[in-house]
């Protein structure tokens, strides 16, 4: 059973820890919190500078509220204090 995770920021570094997240069948992504645009976090996403390309031939992008990931539609949020997240998800996995 794969442990459930949420990622609040997705900065240079949230990003590189949500790449690893998703390639790593043990964690599974329930949800991300930045207040960047998801359609310009899914470019920084997939074109990172310091990693190279993430999710080669998989398409990446914001749409309605999630970040979409190949099959995966991840539940975006764009909440600057994460005190005011819905209750599921903030507890201790939430990084």
């Amino acid at each position: 059973m794969a442990r459930k995770v949420a990622v609040n920021g997705l900065g240079r570094i949230g990003r590189l820890v949500l790449r690893e997240l998703l390639e790593d069948d043990r964690f599974e992504v329930v949800a991300v919190n930045d207040i960047a645009s998801m359609d310009t976090l899914a470019y920084l996403l997939k074109h990172s500078s310091e990693r190279g390309p993430f999710g080669e031939g998989e398409d990446i992008y914001g749409e309605g509220g999630a970040l979409c990931v190949g099959d995966s539609r991840i539940p975006a949020f764009q909440e600057a204090d994460a005190r005011r997240l819905p209750r599921r998800w903030v507890s201790s996995s939430l990084i």
